[in-house]
């Protein structure tokens, strides 16, 4: 063998060696970590609480609508992974399954819902049922909300129509014809004094039940 030969082996080998630990250290760092790895953990309780707000939006949704609940919360998932033969908790493998669910309810299963529950379809007060126990509403307190939103002609209500003015002080809007003193800021509702929009039917609906809850039928003492 010529030494031109033995050099370009000892190379090829050389080469071989370099590719082989470079595959060792990428299958490491892909491995799935051990239950103390606290970056994974971390990333996992994130998913995880993310996943907690998400379902609880949507759960809350469905029984408005008058549907069932759906499954569970995503259980720890487990991973054989080979640690002095014990089988330890894969916090990567759990995040992914928390970031999934999340992600598809916050971008497909929520906004679904919410559009349903906002653009009910239809004319009158009584399509406004769902998204009015969506926002805090109770079911007994609902038939008196329908009669508020019901009324028409000289009482100035909306008879069911999200975006009814009434042009005359204190210049009611909404729903719930909220005066402007609620939806400008200038009144405080649970202690807060923030602006909305009177003529977003979810925003006028959660704002009047903050209103009933300190205020109780008084603002709509006509009735």
């Amino acid at each position: 063998m010529t030494p031109r030969q033995k050099m370009l082996i000892g190379s090829t080998l050389l080469v071989i060696g370099f590719l082989c630990m470079l595959v060792l250290i990428v299958s490491q760092a892909n491995a799935y970590p051990a239950a103390n790895d606290t970056q994974w953990k971390a990333h996992a309780l994130r998913w995880h609480k993310t996943e907690v707000t998400q379902d609880s939006r949507y759960q809350k949704m469905r029984v408005a609508l008058g549907m069932k609940r759906t499954k569970k919360l995503t259980k720890i998932a487990w991973h054989t992974v080979t640690v002095d033969g014990v089988k330890t908790m894969s916090w990567r493998q759990y995040g992914a399954a928390c970031k999934k669910r999340a992600v598809h309810l916050r971008d497909y299963s929520v906004p679904r819902l919410h559009r349903r529950l906002t653009h009910p379809g239809g004319s009158g007060g009584a399509r406004w049922k769902p998204l009015a126990l969506y926002v805090g509403w109770t079911r007994a307190e609902w038939p008196t909300v329908l009669f508020i939103m019901a009324q028409r002609g000289g009482t100035g209500e909306s008879g069911g129509n999200p975006r009814a003015i009434n042009p005359r002080p204190p210049y009611c809007r909404g729903l719930m014809q909220l005066a402007r003193g609620w939806y400008s800021g200038a009144w405080a509702i649970h202690g807060k004094h923030k602006a909305f929009d009177p003529l977003d039917p979810e925003a006028n609906l959660r704002a009047a039940e903050g209103i009933h809850d300190e205020q109780g039928w008084y603002p709509w003492r006509v009735y």
